[in-house]
């Protein structure tokens, strides 16, 4: 970019990139974390939480 543009505007946009970039790369992925994270409701153990829902199986007889 040196070479291309110059040696401010390279500073001055490599700076540009990092301060776009650095927010995106530490940012995007928590945000993404916490969207798929599934929601517990509190107060409830974990253990319930592992129950299947819908019916129950019929017993073997």
């Amino acid at each position: 970019m040196d070479m291309a543009i110059g040696a401010i505007p390279a500073l001055i946009s490599g700076v540009a990139a990092l301060f776009w970039f650095l927010p995106l790369w530490l940012l995007g992925p928590t945000h993404i974390r916490r969207r798929i994270r599934p929601v517990r409701p509190k107060g409830v153990h974990t253990a319930a939480m592992s129950v299947p829902a819908g019916p129950a199986a019929p017993e073997a007889r």
